[in-house]
């Protein structure tokens, strides 16, 4: 009888330790997002679907900034980037990627390719919602005929409303505006100088 008496004891004990942890939590602020309807703001380092990044100013505003240098598609460790090139419309480049094709059948979302580009020209998105139900559409276009926007959101036909924010933080990003538009002006004049010394 003793002993059954200490068992009940014991066990009311642990249920009030339980139930006064329930407590606690039961009048602080939730935290439950109410989806779909609310959103989260994720971190910045978060890594989503790859975005194609464009020329915001001068000329070719609107084009998009990857060169075709086949680094992304290198650096691939499961080889699902395919990238076809052109004729860039700006006399200092090279080249322009003319199709950014990405088969997130295979894609492991390890951010190597956004790592590789030397041209800032993709970075990885803000979407969480990564589930679809088609196959077919998991063949991504980023870039095709050289379209403002025609990038995943559109091939996806997923328009999420996410913005287009870069993993590196505000300052870094206005480092790399700076260093890309000397570069940018330095290339004119490049190009200026040696049109002048041939003519």
């Amino acid at each position: 009888m003793i002993r059954y008496i200490k068992d009940l004891l014991k066990n009311s004990w642990a249920l009030l330790v339980g139930l006064a942890v329930t407590m606690r939590y039961m009048f602080r602020p939730k935290t439950t997002v109410q989806f779909p309807e609310q959103k989260k703001e994720l971190g910045d380092r978060y890594i989503g679907y790859v975005k194609m990044m464009y020329e915001t100013e001068g000329e070719h505003a609107g084009v998009t900034k990857c060169v075709a240098c086949m680094a992304c598609v290198v650096v691939c460790p499961v080889s699902c980037i395919q990238v076809t090139h052109d004729k860039h419309p700006d006399p200092t480049k090279k080249r322009i990627a003319k199709e950014f094709i990405l088969d997130y059948v295979k894609c492991e979302f390890c951010n190597l390719c956004v790592e590789a580009c030397n041209f800032d020209a993709i970075i990885m998105g803000h979407d969480y919602e990564l589930a679809l139900y088609d196959r077919s559409v998991m063949d991504m276009v980023l870039v095709k005929d050289m379209k403002y926007h025609d990038d995943l959101y559109d091939a996806s036909r997923r328009q999420t409303g996410s913005a287009n924010r870069s993993i590196t933080s505000p300052r870094e990003r206005e480092i790399i505006e700076v260093i890309n538009k000397k570069e940018h002006e330095e290339r004119i004049k490049k190009a200026a100088a040696q049109s002048e010394n041939a003519s």
